[in-house]
């Protein structure tokens, strides 16, 4: 997994923690100074929902590292999310062998 998370002990750990207890392997990605992004997620009784969120480390990006261009055009496949700033997202992609758009 390609990304970043904060410096915050209770947020980023406990993230990283979870990831690996499930298999994810976690090594490329960055802390960085900025907290942490988070989401909620608030549900309706008609179905409705509203996401607030709060970027945090996922808008922080300065550059991309050469260790995740290796990993991108070495993967079959690319997922990119939209929470993050666009021009990761287009520069990782050119790497990829096939990418998929989280919209």
């Amino acid at each position: 997994m390609l990304g970043q998370v904060g410096k915050d002990d209770l947020t980023a750990d406990k993230y990283l923690t979870w990831m690996r207890e499930q298999g994810v392997n976690t090594e490329l990605i960055i802390k960085t100074d900025v907290p942490t992004g988070q989401a909620y997620i608030y549900h309706y009784p008609n179905g409705d929902n509203s996401i607030i969120l709060v970027g945090g480390a996922n808008k922080a990006y300065k550059q991309i590292p050469n260790s995740w261009i290796q990993a991108v055009s070495e993967a079959d496949v690319l997922l990119c999310q939209r929470e993050i700033p666009e021009w990761v997202n287009i520069h990782c992609g050119k790497h990829a062998k096939m990418l998929i758009l989280d919209c």
